[in-house]
């Protein structure tokens, strides 16, 4: 450089370098900026990369948290598929040591039926469905007839060993004592004074049911005055029925192709004509003609009013 001294030069020199580097500097971030690349350790503080990594384990713990809670659910799970497994098979193991005609039944009323009927279900209507509640049983005990006044104090039911009965049989200190015909979980059949008597509470499924249609057949060959009343758990119409879409007419026809074989005749009765319903309102609600009261020719014959 002319006029100028060697250290003024340097000095000139590095004066220029230096803002060459700032303008170098500028553009690289400037071209970094514009093709996305971002660094971290550059554009965070140490507070801020401290919350980041704080919040990172957080969310570390959070997951191994659920991961554990899952694998407690699916053990509990395989120990309760085990422990049902244990029951169901005890339970077979004891009941292959009863004998007889009840056996058969008890058995038989463990088949499930995938064609349950509908009308038979306590249905809440929506996700909040809840199981409908057993109806309470009990052994036979004459102490409860102690406070029924002029009643004999015997108990004719459908108890056994391996089940508790559902139907009971009480009758007047004027009327001789009942003698059982026939009895199965399904029906409680009785003579009395020359005259049968079935009281009936009809299983739930559709095969089960068939055994009672079988008994009901059966009895109806000893040519007597019959009468025949209590729970089918089936309708015969198409119109004793409200709501819902069961059962099936294969089910409904199998339960009048009985009454004709047995030659048993509807009574006529008073009042609401549904007699079960599943205690919703609204369009969850479901109502059927569940009870009635059957009986043959020589049952109105030998009594009037029928």
């Amino acid at each position: 450089m002319v006029g100028h001294n060697l250290s003024e030069c340097r000095g000139i020199q590095a004066q220029v370098q230096r803002e060459e580097d700032v303008k170098d500097k500028r553009n690289h971030g400037e071209a970094r900026k514009g093709t996305g690349e971002h660094n971290e350790g550059n554009s965070f503080t140490k507070n801020q990369k401290k919350k980041i990594k704080k919040k990172r384990n957080k969310e570390k713990m959070n997951k191994e948290k659920i991961a554990s809670t899952d694998a407690g659910v699916e053990a509990k799970a395989d120990a309760g598929i085990g422990s049902s497994e244990a029951g169901t098979k005890e339970g077979i193991a004891s009941s292959s040591r009863t004998e007889g005609k009840d056996h058969t039944e008890f058995v038989s009323d463990m088949v499930e039926d995938k064609e349950r009927d509908e009308a038979c279900i306590a249905q809440a209507g929506g996700s909040n469905t809840k199981k409908a509640k057993r109806e309470p049983k009990i052994r036979p005990d004459s102490s409860i007839l102690l406070r029924l006044h002029n009643f004999n104090h015997s108990i004719i039911s459908n108890d056994c060993e391996i089940r508790i009965g559902n139907l009971w049989c009480f009758w007047h200190t004027e009327v001789f004592s009942p003698s059982v015909i026939s009895s199965s979980f399904h029906h409680l059949t009785v003579l009395c004074n020359g005259a049968i008597i079935s009281a009936v509470h009809a299983s739930v499924f559709k095969t089960v049911r068939r055994r009672l249609w079988k008994d009901l057949i059966n009895v109806s060959k000893l040519n007597l005055p019959w009468l025949v009343l209590g729970d089918f758990n089936i309708i015969r119409l198409q119109t004793e029925k409200f709501g819902g879409s069961g059962p099936t007419l294969s089910a409904i026809n199998e339960f009048n192709d009985c009454l004709d074989e047995c030659e048993l005749l509807e009574s006529v009765t008073l009042g609401i004509k549904l007699t079960w319903c599943n205690g919703q309102s609204g369009g969850a609600r479901i109502s059927r003609r569940m009870d009635r009261a059957l009986y043959n020719s020589k049952w109105a014959s030998s009594f009037d009013g029928w």
